[in-house]
């Protein structure tokens, strides 16, 4: 698959078909001649000056989905913590990473899936922004919080945590896709 393709069904994530297959384009005409390194920082660069759009278009509407998947996925992490926490003596330590993982994992994918289904391109910069501010929040309480020496189930802990963006994303981007298939299907039945 080409560059091209690649990037218009990354940036179809924050705009339409349409418009993404125009900027894909755009892009390669401009950025394809001066490597793949320099296309793909400007397809980034475009991804994020069109979470940034959206968010301007509708700040309090995007920053409701925020909040909401905010607290969403807060829940899974406590369910989680809550699940490990309350019965150490009936699960072993390698079950109770395998529950926190799945409850934290599977939360994350539940959000990233139904922010966007609620709302699609401003749920996808939401989750966009939910994720950065994740990874954010973990890097400062990783610097913040002092420990003697790395311990097994401390780093357990924060690679859960770390990896906990990429089952958001995915969510969000499955069901952006699925939408997008059944918005092509529709308009293709039509004609």
């Amino acid at each position: 698959m080409p560059d091209t393709e690649r990037a218009q069904r990354l940036l179809a994530l924050f705009t339409s078909p349409e418009c993404a297959e125009g900027i894909a384009g755009d892009l390669t005409e401009t950025h394809g001649r001066g490597g793949s390194i320099s296309f793909w920082r400007h397809v980034l660069a475009t991804m994020l000056a069109l979470c940034g759009s959206t968010f301007s278009r509708a700040p309090l509407s995007t920053l409701g989905l925020l909040t909401a998947g905010y607290f969403l996925f807060a829940a899974s992490a406590l369910a989680g913590v809550v699940a490990v926490r309350l019965f150490p003596q009936h699960i072993g330590p390698a079950t109770s990473w395998i529950v926190l993982s799945s409850l934290w994992w599977g939360g994350a994918l539940c959000t990233g899936a139904l922010l966007v289904t609620v709302a699609q391109v401003r749920g996808m910069t939401a989750c966009v922004l939910l994720a950065i501010a994740a990874e954010g929040l973990l890097m400062v309480f990783g610097v913040t919080v002092r420990r003697p020496a790395p311990a097994i189930p401390g780093a357990a802990f924060y690679l859960i945590a770390a990896l906990a963006p990429l089952p958001l994303l995915t969510g969000a981007t499955l069901v952006r896709r699925l939408l997008i298939g059944n918005a092509t299907t529709r308009q293709s039945d039509s004609q």
